[in-house]
């Protein structure tokens, strides 16, 4: 009986499509597992669970480190435990995972607006504008809400002071 052997060009050709097709399935399992556990957090977060929350959100953020939305999450959760400083701090990380995505700009300009930082949030919304001209109607609005605000804030001194 004759004896069969694999060629190594075949074994390796084999192996090859194996290791690609695990690094595929993981790259597609990464985003569904880290959306689970977003979901796992909010379900906490609602049943009063903070140390629950921030441990299912940490570990999304952990689980799919290019996604902003775990780190939205995170940002909400500081925000409803009385953090602003960590709550600000995801959403500048959520800048940083995605430099170039006008929402991540934008949450954080609305976040620092919200904080009566209206001149970091006019330089986070013109960010915004820059990165998509599609949002730039709403970015409008919040940049002229931010201008009131810092117009607001300078009081009657520099108003006067422009005349």
């Amino acid at each position: 009986m004759p004896r069969r052997t694999v060629a190594p060009a075949r074994a390796a050709a084999a192996l090859g499509i194996v290791c690609a097709l695990l690094i595929a399935g993981w790259f597609v399992w990464q985003p569904l597992h880290s959306s689970d556990q977003v979901n796992a957090a909010i379900t906490a977060m609602t049943r009063g669970n903070t140390p629950m929350a921030l441990a299912e959100a940490r570990s999304a953020a952990n689980s799919d480190p290019v996604d902003f939305y775990p780190l939205w999450e995170l940002a909400a959760i500081y925000s409803a435990m009385g953090d602003p400083a960590s709550s600000r701090a995801e959403y500048v990380k959520a800048t940083q995972v995605q430099p170039s995505n006008a929402l991540t700009w934008q949450q954080l300009g609305l976040f620092d607006l919200q904080a009566h930082r209206p001149q970091q949030a006019l330089a986070e919304l013109h960010t915004a504008v820059t990165l998509d001209r599609t949002l730039k109607q709403l970015n409008q609005q919040l940049i002229d809400q931010a201008q009131a605000q810092q117009t607001a804030a300078s009081g009657p001194h520099a108003q006067a002071g422009s005349a």
